[in-house]
């Protein structure tokens, strides 16, 4: 499926996380082997497994209009070292974009601010290797979509 706008009907776009969800819990619905995200990708959902952890409709489009210049292609650019709290200890919850074609992809915490978005990969070298976009968000996007920015 490609990663661009399409079709999701109603109820497509919600990922499942465990109840007793904690940090780096995998959510019900498996990651996608769809195309790799790009600066093209457009979303239909995003949760984060703590509470009730959907995203409203305000986050998703926020996050479609931030996303192109967010990202980071890191097949051609090198991944810029962001963490703006470095000497925090701090536990993250599992979050999980699904796209306008109901891709799943994960938002995976490197440092407050800094996530890198893959879907599933067998291995570093598979053509869906984990290290293909870094996600940069403003401290405005990732409030609506609760993920970590600072503490």
């Amino acid at each position: 499926m490609a990663s661009g706008a399409g079709p999701v009907g109603d109820g497509a776009a919600r990922v499942e996380c465990p109840e007793n969800a904690r940090p780096g819990s995998d959510p019900a619905g498996a990651l996608t082997r769809g195309p790799r995200p790009t600066e093209q990708t457009r979303f239909a959902g995003f949760v984060t497994c703590v509470g009730d952890g959907q995203a409203d409709a305000a986050a998703v489009e926020l996050l479609n209009e931030q996303w192109p210049t967010s990202t980071r292609d890191l097949s051609t650019q090198a991944p810029e070292d962001v963490d703006r709290c470095p000497y925090v200890d701090i536990d993250v919850p599992s979050a999980y974009g699904v796209t306008s074609w109901g891709d799943v992809l994960k938002f995976e915490f490197r440092g407050c601010g800094n996530y890198l978005v893959t879907g599933y990969a067998g291995s570093v070298s598979d053509s869906f290797g984990p290290q293909t976009v870094q996600f940069l968000p403003s401290e405005e996007l990732a409030d609506a979509i609760a993920l970590v920015f600072d503490v």
